[in-house]
């Protein structure tokens, strides 16, 4: 009876396993990489927090796709010292924003990954990389030579004035912004993300061309 009762366990247990891993697959294989990764509020949405009804048919009434948010502007320099509008970034591509310091640890954990997306798709996604000089803890002098030393070349701005980061309300490195081709923020992370989360978030930028 013993047996009987310790073999019925086992067999419970390991369903419980494996209907375990079929959930985190299925979460997976979704897209739900990186939970940091958020689209845009809703601006539209109501204010209620009561769940949306159900219709006839199954969909949620209600249910909406998010608007992409438009931002304030800012300036910020190029490695010559000129000073570069946010404006003069948008050229019609989807733009991968980054805001970075040499400093960071996660922001030189996720940086090689963002270099090899950058070499793959550079020509189609434009790649914004926004180093938070304050002047202090990150100077020019030492953003450019740790980019020299990791032998990264594309486009860095430096933000001698903080001016991108007050306009923006960044407040944690890494952060990540994913813009259409007009500009507007279409989604986000805080904190450093996987090359998938990176192609997630482009794929939001990129799936109604």
């Amino acid at each position: 009876m013993n047996k009987k009762l310790s073999s019925l366990l086992l067999v419970v247990g390991l369903a419980a396993v494996i209907g375990v891993a079929a959930v985190a697959y299925r979460f997976l294989t979704n897209g739900m990489i990186s939970p940091n990764l958020q689209p845009v509020p809703d601006s539209g949405a109501s204010s209620s927090t009561s769940q949306p009804e159900s219709t006839a048919s199954g969909e949620e009434s209600g249910s909406s796709t998010p608007e992409p948010l438009e931002m304030p502007g800012f300036t910020v320099e190029n490695a010559d010292g000129e000073e570069v509008d946010f404006a003069d970034l948008i050229d019609g591509r989807p733009m991968v924003l980054n805001f970075w310091a040499s400093w960071c640890g996660p922001c030189q954990n996720e940086m090689p990954e963002f270099y090899e997306v950058w070499q793959e798709r550079g020509e189609e996604i434009s790649f914004v990389m926004i180093n938070m000089t304050d002047g202090g803890r990150e100077t020019r002098e030492t953003a450019a030579a740790w980019l020299a030393e990791q032998g990264y070349d594309f486009p860095v701005y430096y933000d001698v004035k903080q001016d991108a980061a007050a306009s923006w309300g960044i407040y944690s490195l890494p952060t990540t912004c994913f813009l259409n081709g007009e500009g507007k923020l279409v989604a986000y992370a805080e904190g450093a993300i996987p090359k998938e989360s990176l192609e997630m978030g482009i794929s939001m930028i990129t799936s109604g061309e």
